[in-house]
């Protein structure tokens, strides 16, 4: 499904409630006046945020509604939202197709015609909202306090006329305010935006539907400093808060829908002769023990084992696309001083000094700082309505972090990109890695350590919705893209965000899965013949090894980027493999593919006809952190791909090759079931997601090897104890592999992902018997030498929707 999709093609059934959101056509309009100054959010998609906190009120489908509580909690079908253009609902034809809708609701902004309204309420049942207070338009319901009461009243009418038994009653599962016969109160939480979402989804497992939702907020600068600093403290507080306690009621509910489960809640009453049965709980004996579990669970949160689904947006704003805006448009009557302030960290509340506006130019500061401020706060609650497609279906937590202060991270940035090129120094490796600790440092005390404990604990696959490469940063001793499955939706443009949350999970089978390798090296350039035989070998071992249906496996030179284009639009991979060179014109800001001398443009992805669910990018600089969003990655994520693995930095031809062979080597491990020696997979291998972090996880423990033996089969002049440990490493490949993922996994205490911590450890230990080596080993760990090259790839999009099918 895409943004503004045709009704025609809606998959509903018959008791789902669908939620329809009308659009204008102003996609011919300039950006500036068509779009929103930061996130490029649609002004369409800006309006509907009221209808889409509207709608997180509302149920998903009858069964859902009906289903009693804490039942309901289990039904996590996706919410039924379709964005339908204007220029569609003046067209009978298209317009007669909304009378098969039973359930759900219009939501119609004042700029759409009164001829548009006037069109649903003639062919549809479904109730027609506008998505403000006090709508100028006629025959149209205002978004305010009796909404709720309407959109009942109607949809219950519509039941009744469908019912085969006469009047249907409510009545059995909702209290007169349409929420679960629970017995459970609203959760109490300050009166603060950014805790919206999870006010709403901790009710929504309390089987509460209703909440209070005002669609107005001020903009306000702070003029005092340490107001500013006591207010972000404040909120930083509650996110810690309700991320746990969101957590603590998950515990609960899944516990009480499964007689496991229930057992265990038992276990932990202080008195179970209070109970109708010792074995069971009925849903009032749930409620009036509640708060007792609450307490109980919260007491021992960290010695619980219990995994969820987290979704965190992490703003920052691309200081890359705002300096280009501003030297264009804004440099002559806007200070630096003020483009400064624009770029600082934390909640955005901003704080302009009291006699900011006693001079014109101060004036004009001050409007348009109060402009960005209401521009940032606008973007900010389109994201945070955006839970409802991320985390309400399936109640998982969602969080608003502070911004990151974009001015020093995007120098950062750029200082790091500068060392990622020259990575055969190892001078330049050690001037990464510290800059890679530094920004670590600054996202840790942005984002706070507790909510990363939080997060390790407790998190499964972890989505950040965020133009910045969070994954790299340190927690617990490891990367955070080792420790946790941890992908991201890339923010710049807006829409992506709307286009995407329409994936739907997919199943990938040996069955269902063609895999197209384009290998865009040329055999004839010197430069490119090794590399081009990698692109060779992978194949062989894919076709040989992994996939023997040729049919299923296709390898492809293309001669041109036609040849590319045609190949992928005839063939219709499931994955798509590019193999070859990739570059970022900084000049141009803009990123290609080089296919034989050709270059093919990011912004030529959209004009696919076929754009392959899973796209793996071989190839240098196909997702870089410190430019503008025209990246390849960034393309093929908002042409509708579900996953999308990228590169930040130049990559090294053999890493990609021995990357890609682990990735599809645990694929297929886990399609068949056990690998190629005949032991059983993991069962916590299910997902796309898993797939990549346990590539990711060979690859990290590999890092120190990799490095060795890279830089000293280069370096012309050895001494004794390089040449000693370079035979060592390239002697013992297997062996030493074997080793040290035996060694780290046999001093695991708590958790599987402890074994990643002794990476270091076990290599040291592997060459205690020969000190020269060692010795080398050591300087390489001492002084920062060893390259993160599993960083290189990030993973975009929502791979944890693609459903791994055995065999």
């Amino acid at each position: 499904m895409t943004q503004y999709e045709d009704a025609n093609k809606l998959i509903a059934g018959p008791t789902d409630f669908v939620y329809f959101c009308i659009t204008s056509d102003n996609h011919d309009e300039m950006f500036l006046e068509r779009d929103s100054l930061f996130n490029r959010f649609n002004t369409n998609i800006i309006e509907h945020t009221s209808s889409r906190f509207f709608i997180s009120q509302l149920p998903k489908s009858l069964k859902e509604l009906t289903t009693p509580w804490p039942f309901c909690s289990k039904i996590n079908d996706d919410y039924n939202m379709v964005y339908t253009r204007e220029s569609f609902l003046i067209d009978p034809q298209y317009l007669s197709k909304f009378g098969r809708f039973n359930f759900g609701a219009f939501f119609v902004p004042d700029y759409i015609s009164q001829e548009v309204i006037d069109n649903l309420r003639r062919v549809s049942k479904l109730p027609v909202f506008s998505t403000i207070h006090n709508p100028i338009k006629k025959r149209i319901m205002p978004l305010n306090d009796y909404a709720i009461n309407e959109f009942y009243k109607k949809n219950i009418s519509n039941i009744n006329k469908m019912s085969t038994k006469g009047n249907f009653n409510l009545e059995n599962v909702l209290n007169q305010k349409f929420d679960k016969r629970t017995g459970l109160s609203p959760i109490n939480v300050p009166d603060i935006s950014i805790l919206e979402p999870l006010k709403i989804l901790i009710n929504r497992l309390r089987g509460i539907y209703q909440n209070n939702y005002d669609v107005k907020f001020k903009v306000l600068p702070i003029k005092n400093e340490e107001d500013i600093q006591k207010r972000q403290k404040d909120i930083l507080f509650w996110n810690e808060f309700y991320l746990k306690q969101i957590i603590l009621e998950k515990i609960i509910i899944s516990k009480s829908t499964t007689q496991n489960g229930v057992d265990e809640l038992i276990k932990h009453l202080p008195n179970i002769e209070q109970l109708d049965n010792k074995t069971d709980l009925t849903p009032d004996e749930l409620v009036s023990n509640y708060d007792y579990f609450l307490e109980a669970f919260n007491l021992d949160f960290d010695n619980i084992h219990f995994l969820t689904d987290m979704v965190f947006y992490l703003p920052i704003l691309n200081k890359h696309s705002f300096d280009v805006i501003y030297k264009a448009l804004l440099k002559k009557n806007i200070s630096k001083r003020i483009l400064n302030q624009i770029y600082e960290g934390g909640y955005g509340f901003g704080h302009m000094p009291a006699n900011s506006f006693t001079t014109e130019k101060r004036m004009n500061d001050f409007n348009f700082y109060l402009k960005t401020m209401f521009e940032k706060q606008q973007d900010n609650r389109v994201v945070d309505s955006l839970f409802i497609n991320y985390a309400l279906s399936k109640k998982i937590p969602f969080l608003r972090l502070p911004f990151l202060p974009a001015k020093i991270l995007y120098q950062k940035l750029n200082e790091i990109y500068q060392h990622a090129t020259r990575v055969e120094e190892l001078l330049e490796i050690t001037k990464f890695n510290d800059l890679k600790e530094q920004i670590e440092s600054i996202v840790e005390n942005t984002v706070s350590k507790q909510i990363l404990k939080i997060i390790a604990s407790k998190g499964k696959h972890i989505k950040f919705i965020s133009d910045f490469p969070i994954e790299w940063i340190d927690n617990n001793g490891l990367p955070l893209y080792v420790e946790k499955s941890v992908s991201r939706l890339p923010v710049m443009p807006g829409n992506g965000l709307i286009e995407h949350s329409y994936n739907s999970s997919f199943e990938l089978g040996i069955q269902n899965t063609k895999i197209l390798i384009i290998n865009s090296l040329s055999k004839l350039d010197e430069s490119s013949k090794i590399l081009y035989r990698y692109g060779t070998e992978f194949k062989s071992i894919l076709k040989r090894e992994y996939f023997g249906d040729i049919k299923k496996v296709c390898y492809f030179e293309p001669e041109n980027k036609n040849d590319f284009v045609q190949k992928i639009e005839s063939f219709k991979p499931t994955i798509l493999i590019y193999y070859g060179h990739g570059s970022h014109n900084l000049r141009e800001d803009e990123g290609y593919l080089n296919i034989n001398g050709e270059k093919f443009a990011a912004t030529e992805v959209e004009k696919l006809s076929w754009v392959p669910p899973i796209v793996i990018l071989g190839a240098c600089e196909t997702q870089t952190p410190n430019t503008d969003y025209l990246n390849i990655g960034n393309c093929f994520f908002l042409a509708g791909s579900t996953s999308v693995l990228a590169t930040y930095f130049p990559v090294d031809g053999l890493f990609a090759l021995t990357f890609l062979e682990s990735l599809f080597r645990n694929l297929l491990n886990v399609m068949r079931g056990n690998d190629l020696s005949g032991v059983k997979v993991p069962e916590y291998l299910k997902t796309w997601a898993d797939i990549i972090l346990q590539t990711r996880r060979s690859e990290y423990m590999f890092e120190p090897c990799r490095t060795i033996i890279q830089h000293l089969k280069g370096k012309k002049k050895k001494t004794p104890e390089e040449k000693e440990i370079l035979k060592i490493l390239t002697k013992s490949d297997e062996t030493l592999m074997k080793f040290v993922m035996t060694y780290c996994f046999s001093r695991v205490k708590t958790n599987l992902t402890e074994a990643y911590t002794f990476r270091n450890d076990a290599y040291k230990e592997f060459l205690k018997n020969n000190p020269e080596a060692l010795n080398v080993l050591n300087k390489y760990l001492d002084h920062k030498y060893i390259f993160p090259e599993s960083l290189i790839f990030t993973s975009l999009g929502s791979p944890e929707k693609i459903i791994i099918s055995k065999q």
